[in-house]
């Protein structure tokens, strides 16, 4: 039903009995939060299930009150042992069947959040460069999902012309995004000052800057080798000089990047650890030992924490130079299993 009456407050509140102009308000209050997206893998990864309900039972719902939970299902049965599990928690159920993988930092739309609260959704040619034989067929599913995902929300995507993902994007809500070479070559038709200005036509900034993928990473990404805070402060890994070619890496990033960013952005370095998790067979490099991919929501940072003594170093480091952020240490059982399989906390959620 489409209305072409025009209500002030006072008239649209006094059209509304009050249980329904309580749920208005809610509606209303519901939208202007930070959203938190997630893919529950009843059904698809279950041998990720108990990390979930840690990680949604620990330290999630813990903060129920401040953000928007979104838990996406593939099918009817997990929604079910969703709302048994949780029952009285706050969250909403999305069913989407093509949501066939948890990595939704890479397939969902990517969120440019600028700094004065305003946020543009993009929606590139989405392509991985680790989907591979049997998992390529994941590709057009997981475009369908991001859609269908963007239409739950109502939010409206800007079209992006280039074969990436959202691994692939660190932005520091102003006017400088930085992106592993990965793009370049996944764009091979374009030349590198089309890639440049396709992001500085469509986001309306000024600094682009491509930097090396780290040695061993197929997956292309920046989400495991740096982070932008905000637009003064970013955080680049580093590694124990035993690990030289990491180590060397980290290092040649690290003199890159206080070149390109200038004295005005500052720069954190957090130790990632490198931890034998059984994972030698797989092509992914795992993400055991990986501070960076923590997850950031309003003004808190979920920081994974391995049992080693790097966790303290990377906490104290966050501590000391970000303060006015909240660091909460993730401590969950499973989270080895997560992170062996190539991604931590950044890669499992989105919002």
């Amino acid at each position: 039903m489409k209305y072409s009456q025009t209500f002030n407050n006072s008239q649209f509140q006094d059209t509304l009995c009050p249980q329904s102009l309580n749920t208005f308000k809610e509606n209303i209050r519901m939208k202007n939060k930070e959203i938190l997206a997630m893919v529950f893998p009843y059904g698809l990864f279950n041998k990720y299930l108990k990390f979930y309900d840690e990680f949604l039972k620990d330290y999630i719902f813990e903060i129920q009150d401040e953000i928007r939970i979104i838990l996406i299902v593939t099918n009817l049965q997990a929604k079910q042992v969703l709302e048994d599990k949780f029952a009285g928690n706050k969250f909403e159920i999305l069913l989407i069947p093509e949501a066939v993988d948890i990595w939704i930092r890479d397939w969902a739309p990517i969120p440019v959040k600028f700094g004065k609260g305003k946020i543009i959704y993009l929606k590139p040619n989405f392509t991985t460069g680790y989907y591979k034989g049997y998992y390529q067929s994941y590709i057009p599913k997981l475009k369908i999902a991001s859609d269908k995902l963007s239409e739950y929300l109502g939010i409206k995507v800007i079209e992006l012309p280039l074969n990436t993902d959202g691994g692939n994007f660190a932005f520091n809500g102003k006017d400088t995004i930085i992106l592993t070479n990965r793009i370049i070559s996944n764009n091979e038709t374009l030349s590198i000052d089309e890639i440049r200005n396709i992001y500085k036509r469509t986001l309306g900034i000024k600094n682009v800057i491509f930097v090396p993928v780290e040695p061993g990473d197929i997956t292309g990404h920046t989400d495991g080798t740096l982070r932008f805070i905000d637009y003064k402060t970013i955080i680049i890994g580093k590694y124990p000089k035993k690990y030289k070619e990491e180590n060397m890496f980290a290092e040649e990033l690290t003199k890159e990047l206080g070149t390109q960013l200038g004295n005005n952005c500052k720069i954190i370095r957090i130790e990632n650890e490198i931890l034998d998790d059984g994972n030698g067979k797989s092509d992914i490099l795992s993400a055991s030992g990986n501070y960076i991919n923590f997850l950031k929501i309003n003004n808190k940072i979920f920081l994974p924490i391995y049992g080693t003594q790097s966790d303290e170093k990377a906490y104290y480091s966050l501590k000391t130079s970000v303060s006015r952020y909240d660091i909460l240490k993730v401590k969950a059982k499973e989270l080895i299993k997560i992170s062996k399989a190539g991604g931590v906390l950044n890669c499992i959620t989105w919002g």
